[in-house]
C-alpha cells in the first residue's frame, strides 16, 4: 500500500474510503452481535412452546372436513373419527388459552403425554393415539424441525443482515468518489 501526502504540507492524507469502510465492518459486527443477543432466548422460546398433532378427519364415514360434528359423533372411539397418522403429518401451534388447558387439565388427567425432543421443543399427543402412530407422528415432528427453526429465526436473521447490507449499498456511492 503506497501512503498519500499532501504535496503543500507533506502531511499524511486520510484514506476516507477505507476508514468508512472499517466504520461500517465495525457498526455492522456489534449491529449483528446485538441482534443475536436479543435473538436467541426468543428463538428458544418459540421452539420450546408446546406443538400440536392436527389430526385429519376421516372421509369415509361422511364427516364434515371443517369439524363440525355433533355431540353423539365426538363421543366415537378416537379412530372412527380420525385417520391413522400418516405423512404429510401437520402441527400446530395452538393459542395460549388452549396450551395452558392442555397442560393443565389433559396432562394432570392423564388424558396425554408430551414429547420432549433435543431441541428443547415439544410435542403433545394425545392417549387414544396408537404406538404406531405416535412414533410416525414424532418422525414427522423431528424431521420438520428445520422448518420451524427457520420459522422462528427468519425475522431475526434479516433484521440482523438487512440493515447492515442498506448501509453498505447506501455508502457505496460514497466510497467510489
Amino acid at each position: 500500500m503506497s501512503e498519500q501526502y499532501d504535496e503543500a504540507s507533506g502531511d499524511l492524507l486520510m484514506n476516507w474510503r477505507r476508514g468508512l469502510f472499517r466504520v461500517w465492518l465495525l457498526v455492522s459486527a456489534f449491529w449483528i452481535a446485538g441482534v443475536c443477543v436479543l435473538a436467541v432466548p426468543s428463538v428458544r422460546h418459540s421452539l420450546e412452546v408446546l406443538h400440536m398433532y392436527v389430526p385429519v378427519m376421516r372421509r369415509d364415514k361422511g364427516f364434515p372436513s371443517n369439524g363440525a360434528l355433533s355431540e353423539a359423533q365426538w363421543k366415537l372411539p378416537y379412530y372412527e373419527l380420525f385417520q391413522s397418522a400418516s405423512d404429510p403429518v401437520t402441527f400446530d401451534l395452538p393459542s395460549y388459552e388452549v396450551r395452558n388447558s392442555v397442560e393443565k387439565d389433559y396432562l394432570a388427567k392423564g388424558l396425554g403425554s408430551v414429547v420432549q425432543f433435543p431441541d428443547g421443543s415439544r410435542l403433545y399427543l394425545s392417549q387414544h393415539l396408537m404406538k404406531e402412530d405416535e412414533e410416525t407422528i414424532s418422525k414427522s415432528f423431528w424431521g420438520q424441525r428445520w422448518s420451524r427453526w427457520w420459522e422462528a429465526a427468519s425475522g431475526w436473521v434479516l433484521g440482523g443482515f438487512l440493515p447492515p447490507a442498506v448501509l453498505f449499498e447506501g455508502s457505496v456511492p460514497l466510497l467510489s468518489a
